[in-house]
């Protein structure tokens, strides 16, 4: 499995940038912190790398993530189009 075969995993992700943190990403999405931080925790598993630099005060995508981020874009773009 794939980090692009879960559709809803890619919309968190995505969530998570826009709102500038997992907690912020968990209010727009209606789910628990935990909960989406584990779907993080995913897919930096099936990419083999961190997507995000997290610290107390901040997070940043990673060089990495930045990568995804425009392809994740891409392909929730398709999708919609579908």
């Amino acid at each position: 499995m794939s980090a692009f075969d879960d559709l809803n995993l890619l919309r968190a992700f995505v969530r998570i940038v826009e709102a500038g943190s997992i907690s912020g990403g968990a209010r727009l999405l209606n789910l628990p912190q935990p909960t989406l931080s584990r779907h993080l925790k995913t897919l930096e598993g099936h990419c083999g790398t961190a997507l995000l630099r997290r610290d107390t005060h901040q997070m940043n995508l990673t060089e990495a993530g930045q990568r995804f981020l425009t392809d994740v874009r891409a392909v929730l773009a398709a999708d919609r189009r579908q």
